[in-house]
């Protein structure tokens, strides 16, 4: 669904976004990032913060766009999703965070969670990545939006 039919549904809408916004987004995915790298944190947290880093970029990139999510149930899943069509992230990857953030809602909800080290390392390295992905992105089509 592109992002012009998720407004015509009202999943999202339109609303100017401000270079201060935007920097505030990456400095907050920036400090998750960070944080997932402190030993003296459980893995399920440093997963948690790896998957908030992640969603973040997708905040950020959606809102330099000119969008925001609606508020209500479901607006993590529809944030993750805009990200194929703002950073044009495969879908592929778009189910991997959607993976993450069921994983998350598990820990943060259901049980504790049990994260393996391979796991662990796989998300870190997924944040940083998109990290790096959206702050080309930014200063290749937002530049106004960022410093």
């Amino acid at each position: 669904m592109s992002l012009i039919e998720m407004l015509q549904r009202g999943d999202i809408e339109e609303l100017p976004a401000g270079k201060q916004e935007i920097e505030e987004l990456i400095t907050k995915a920036e400090r998750r990032l960070e944080e997932t790298s402190s030993v003296d944190v459980y893995e399920d947290m440093r997963l948690e913060l790896a998957y908030l880093s992640i969603l973040y970029c997708a905040t950020a990139a959606l809102r330099a766009s000119g969008f925001r999510v609606t508020r209500g149930e479901g607006h993590h899943v529809r944030t993750l999703e805009t990200l194929k069509h703002t950073l044009r992230v495969p879908s592929e990857k778009v189910d991997y965070y959607q993976n993450l953030r069921k994983a998350r809602n598990v820990g943060l909800y259901d049980k504790l969670l049990d994260v393996s080290k391979v796991q662990l390392h796989e998300a870190i390295e997924e944040a940083g990545n998109l990290l790096r992905e959206t702050r080309s992105w930014l200063r290749e089509h937002h530049p106004e939006l960022i410093e």
